[in-house]
């Protein structure tokens, strides 16, 4: 982790000189030119790559391997766009991967040498000085490339290849001989093209006009281009990078051999292409042994059959099974080695801290203006007559998040060089979705900047005790007076889950030198009409307006010059007008991006933004749609958004890869290339992605890294265009077959192409979806995603089977996360449709919580299975409910004659029974409880103990309301007034105190001589 003093900074809410996030990925970026290695890819994928993914998940990390050309003819797209999406995936790979992040694979082709997308002003022209005075003709030059003065600065950009052959990628049968004409047009195009790109620039350097480093990005390969970027300019290449180098022997007459060809680099003209040999000779030579050290690189030689690479000749087997032995041990040696050499991989506590500081620096980064209401948000903050926490209001897409980075950012102005902040940007981690653990991590971090003893796990293991201790670290941090700044972004982006949306978690009142600030959409879960109630005083809210259209203009111009571009006078014009019509940074951030896209000589004609949010949303999605195929968008697209926690890049690719409709949609073009095992192409999400990367997220859940929609409105309009009837429960029911695991370790599936017409029954190659990967490892994303995809998808007897009835599930559940989480999944469903059975093992958990968590706690070493507290609670119900609850209690009783463990089995009914006299425990006391009280509608529960504190409990949901705890001795009584606004207390420290249930706080106190019955002096002070 960070060296002290850095940590030290983080801690205390510092955004400067922010240590790198941690990551649990190994994300190894395969680069080697085209078929001249598919022998050894496919063997990969049928036995490196499972193992591998079976030795990351026993250490925790997940495996994915970005290979960019298996399962594709070519790479050639419309736009040109391909090789810099490459070395954009190679880059992510480097930033990601906790161990090797780059692989090489070179034989004897040099491979595919692409076009210039973009030419920079100043060297175009250079080379019309230099086609001039050598009267080189640059009619295809000045045809195919156009001044772009968006850019900044100026470049040609090379047109797509769809501008003039209309047909290229047009796969209607009735066009064919149209399609096959303009590829052959185009290979002439782009033959002329690289030829006079060399030549220039050969001319432009011997006359000195060019630099010979200029000249290279002419000449070289893309699988040059990519080593260069992954291996030759990386500083890390020794701990990360590896090689692997195959020598053909008999291929001298490969050129003459149309199964060969594939072997080498022919020209147009079929001869050998001897420049690309020398390059070739040059990088396995000389570039890569002199920067990657020799046990970094494997080579082989062997003689080439007919084909090439043939897996049924012996010799080629002996070769492949060494090569995937060599690729598993060298990938996992390397990914030991990295985890190794780490000091001390970074708590959970520390990660969480990271995330948050990350996603509020981005957010700074891009803000401007605003000052006015950073202004007031600061004023407010800083008047000491305000001692409630301010809350943040405003409509989706407003700027809220972005202004509580700035207030995060700008605190050491306003609130003193020594304020300590503390932030949690809500739903954007794991940790910041459930309440409990917000207020868990909040508290770990307080005490750390402050120097304090962190609370003992009792403290904070459960919601009800970390609710109650936030106040009292709140009232001891305010004792050193030393400012303390609390941020809660998004409220509304808080799980249910622990009453979270009735706030009764937040203090309603702030110590002194302790401040908070909340913000909140204006209507969601009934969020800001709670505050209200709680918080009256219209002083403490600030409402965020629209944008002004001028702040909205500065706002364009530092975005675009961030990223390099600008656009017309006109085009400013068109997207000012646009956002006239909807004054939101959302919005504006949209049109933007959209912006970006324009080239100074794009037609307004073909610019289209929308009117609202939802609207440019929809725009985008239907150009993504139009751009990269209609059911691969929607798909996954669809799958992101019907997933409870989101996906990694590897769970995606692995959906995608069991969707026969997406399969049909992009094996359109060519067949498969193993008949015995189907997966998608890396390339095909690699080119969606790369288009909407900045409209997805990555955050960790149940322990891992994965991709979400970035906003709320990018949700619901996802929602509305791809999870609606019939294509909503195809989405769950497709994400449960996969957390299920129903397709996995070598499974058939069956496969039909439509444009091909062909059949096939193939592995799909996809992960393994145990419970367990082991007896130390859970499978969370299992445990977090199944119950809710079965019930989506209206799959109820699986839902039983799997999950709700079986013992398997509920233990492991239990045992990974929480008693209260396992409940909650219950819930979840229970809230879309009631169900008796669910009910009933519900409020079974609900009343064995205390004793499992007691023996969680305190390893008590009792012998309380849940399987027996099962059995004790839920046997008198086996006849009623035979469908899940029958099918638990039999697996219950399976589990205790076959385990080794000593357990107390219950023969018969012996534990209090949901529906009985006992619903359920409440646990927050910590001495023994003097007076009762339930209010007149049997809503709240007032409970008084001699640990000097009066509860107020929702029976409801048995969750604590308030804790009132200002009385200095036992409590001897509490009542609750009729209409459920005031306590009243009594306490032996000889006071009287009046609180309002809402906020907590203490209205009067009256000294009080408790010499006679207690219930009557409050009732009279009631009266």
């Amino acid at each position: 982790m960070a060296p002290s003093n850095q940590w030290r900074a983080l801690v205390r809410g510092r955004l400067h000189d922010l240590p790198k996030e941690n990551s649990n990925i190994i994300r190894i970026f395969l680069s080697s030119t085209f078929a001249d290695f598919e022998a050894e890819r496919n063997i990969l994928f049928e036995k490196a790559y499972p193992e591998l993914r079976t030795f990351c998940d026993r250490l925790g990390l997940e495996f994915e391997v970005v290979d960019m050309r298996w399962g594709v003819k070519d790479i050639a797209t419309a736009d040109h766009s391909t090789s810099s999406l490459c070395i954009n995936e190679i880059r992510k790979c480097q930033k990601l991967s906790v161990g090797p992040n780059f692989v090489c694979f070179l034989g004897n082709r040099y491979g595919y040498r692409s076009i210039q997308p973009v030419i920079s002003k100043t060297e175009f022209n250079i080379f019309q000085i230099v086609a001039k005075k050598q009267k080189i003709a640059t009619s295809r030059l000045d045809e195919w490339y156009k001044m772009d003065t968006n850019a900044k600065p100026v470049v040609y950009v090379l047109q797509p290849i769809t501008a003039k052959f209309k047909n290229y990628f047009n796969v209607d049968p009735a066009q064919e001989e149209a399609m096959m004409a303009d590829r052959r047009n185009w290979v002439k195009v782009a033959t002329g093209l690289k030829t006079l790109l060399k030549k220039l620039s050969q001319i432009a350097v011997e006359d000195g006009l060019l630099q010979e480093g200029d000249k290279h990005k002419y000449f070289i390969s893309v699988t040059e281009a990519e080593i260069e970027e992954g291996i030759l300019n990386y500083k890390h290449n020794e701990s990360h990078c590896f090689c692997f180098i195959r020598n053909l022997t008999n291929i001298s007459d490969a050129s003459s051999n149309e199964n060969m060809k594939h072997l080498v680099d022919i020209e147009e003209n079929n001869e050998l292409d001897t420049e690309g040999q020398q390059l070739l000779g040059n990088l396995k030579n000389s570039r890569i042994p002199g920067k990657l050290r020799k046990a970094n690189i494997k080579s082989y030689t062997l003689e080439a059959s007919e084909s090439g690479i043939d897996p049924s000749l012996a010799s080629h087997a002996v070769y492949l099974e060494k090569f995937c032995e060599n690729f598993i041990q060298d990938i996992k040696t390397l990914t030991q080695r990295s985890l190794n050499a780490k000091n001390q991989k970074p708590s959970d506590q520390q990660q969480e801290v990271l995330h948050h500081a990350h996603f509020c620096l981005s957010k700074v980064k891009m803000f401007y203006g605003r000052a006015d209401l950073i202004g007031q948000i600061f004023g407010k903050l800083v008047n000491p007559d305000n001692q409630r926490p301010l809350v943040i209001h405003g409509t989706s897409g407003c700027g809220k998040t972005s202004l509580m980075s700035m207030v995060a950012s700008d605190a050491t102005e306003w609130l003193g060089s020594n304020v300590v902040v503390v932030y949690r940007f809500l739903g954007t981690s794991s940790q910041s979705s459930s309440i409990h653990q917000v207020l868990k991590s909040m508290t770990l971090q307080i005490c750390e900047a402050y120097d304090m003893r962190p609370p003992g796990g009792l403290v904070l293991d459960t919601y009800n005790n970390a609710s109650t201790n936030f106040p009292k670290l709140l009232r001891a941090v305010s004792a050193t007076r030393t400012p303390l700044l609390l941020i809660f972004d998004s409220l509304d982006q808080l799980s249910p889950m622990d009453g979270a949306h009735k706030l009764n978690w937040l203090p309603k009142f702030c110590p002194p030198h302790v401040k908070i600030a909340v913000s909140t959409l204006p209507e969601e879960h009934g969020i800001l009409p709670t505050l209200r109630r709680a918080l009256p005083d219209d002083e403490g809210y600030v409402a965020v307006p629209s944008l002004a259209e001028s702040t909205a203009s500065d706002i364009l111009n530092m975005w675009m010059g961030m990223v390099g571009r600008k656009v017309t006078t006109q085009q400013r014009k068109v997207i000012i007008g646009t956002f006239s019509r909807c004054k939101q940074p959302l919005f504006l951030k949209l049109v933007f991006d959209e912006a970006c896209r324009w080239n100074s000589y794009t037609p307004i004609s073909e610019v289209k933004l929308g009117n609202k949010i939802k609207e440019a949303i929809s725009l985008l999605y239907e150009r993504l749609e139009t751009q990269h195929g209609k059911t691969l968008v929607s798909h996954a697209l669809g799958y992101i958004t019907a997933a409870k926690n989101g996906l990694s890049a590897m769970e995606l690719e692995d959906v995608l890869s069991l969707d026969d409709e997406v399969l049909d949609e992009v094996y359109q073009y060519w067949s498969p290339p193993n008949k015995g095992m189907i997966h998608i192409p890396p390339l095909i999400w690699a080119r969606l992605r790369y288009d909407i990367d900045d409209y997805l997220v990555d955050r960790q859940a149940d322990g891992k890294t994965v991709m979400a929609l970035y906003h709320r409105q990018f949700i619901e309009t996802a929602k509305d265009r791809y999870l609606k009837g019939e294509d909503r429960v195809n989405r769950h029911s497709l994400l449960a077959d996969y957390f299920l695991g129903t397709w996995s370790e070598g499974k058939i599936k069956k496969l039909f192409l439509s444009y091909t017409q062909e059949k096939y029954e193939a592995d799909r190659n996809v992960q393994r979806q145990p419970l367990l990967f082991d007896s130390r490892t859970y499978n969370f994303r299992r445990l977090s995603e199944l119950s809710f995809h079965l019930w989506m998808s209206g799959r109820c007897e699986e839902l039983v089977h799997h999950c709700f009835g079986s013992l398997a599930w509920i233990r492991t559940k239990t045992e990974a996360t929480s008693v209260q989480e396992t409940i909650t999944d219950f819930n979840t469903v229970l809230e879309m449709e009631p169900n008796k059975d669910y009910q009933m093992i519900r409020d079974c958990l609900r009343l064995s919580k205390p004793t499992i968590e007691f023996e969680r706690i305190f390893k008590s070493g009792m012998s309380n299975d849940i399987a027996c507290e099962l059995l004790g609670r839920l046997e008198c119900f086996e006849s009623r409910y035979p469908n899940c609850v029958g099918h638990l209690l039999a697996e219950c009783r399976l589990y205790c004659a076959t385990t080794a463990a000593t357990l107390l089995e219950p023969t018969y009914a012996c534990y209090p029974a949901p529906g009985g006299s006992l619903r359920s425990t409440l646990i927050g006391h910590s001495g023994g409880i003097t007076a009762l009280d339930v209010t007149d509608d049997q809503s709240l529960l007032v409970t008084a103990a001699k640990d000097n504190t009066v509860r107020v409990w929702e029976i409801e949901t048995d969750e604590p309301v308030q804790i009132l705890d200002k009385h200095t001795g036992p409590i001897l009584s509490a009542i609750a007034t009729q209409d459920k606004k005031l306590i009243i207390s009594t306490s032996t420290d000889n006071t009287l105190r009046v609180w309002n249930v809402v906020s907590g706080e203490c209205l009067y106190t009256l000294p009080e001589n408790h010499c006679h019955n207690t219930d009557v002096v409050c009732k009279q002070h009631l009266t």
